[in-house]
């Protein structure tokens, strides 16, 4: 698809998710990406300025099973490490005209 397409998709919020996307994740995205801010995921986590970490996302069903204690501790190991050339290296990244 060229990107006059996808951003044609992006502006009337359409979606296509690739098949492999399980229904949580599929559901979270959804749900960070809601075109009306006051009903998207986080939002709901500010109350009279006063952030609350984000703590709705973290509810979410996407991250059951998560200790975001040993995530911010970075005591669990990534699942997989990308090996880069340098710190300028891109390859992993889609090539978008």
């Amino acid at each position: 698809m060229k990107p006059l397409g996808i951003y044609q998709k992006i502006l009337k919020g359409i979606i296509e998710f690739p098949s492999f996307l399980s229904l949580r994740s599929k559901d979270l995205i959804r749900k960070l990406l809601n075109p009306e801010v006051k009903y998207r995921l986080g939002v709901s986590d500010v109350n009279f300025l006063l952030i609350q970490n984000g703590q709705s996302i973290k509810e979410h069903k996407w991250f059951r099973g998560v200790d975001f204690d040993m995530v911010y501790n970075r005591q669990i190991p990534a699942p997989w490490v990308p090996y880069l050339r340098n710190e300028y290296d891109a390859c992993w990244f889609d090539k978008i005209p």
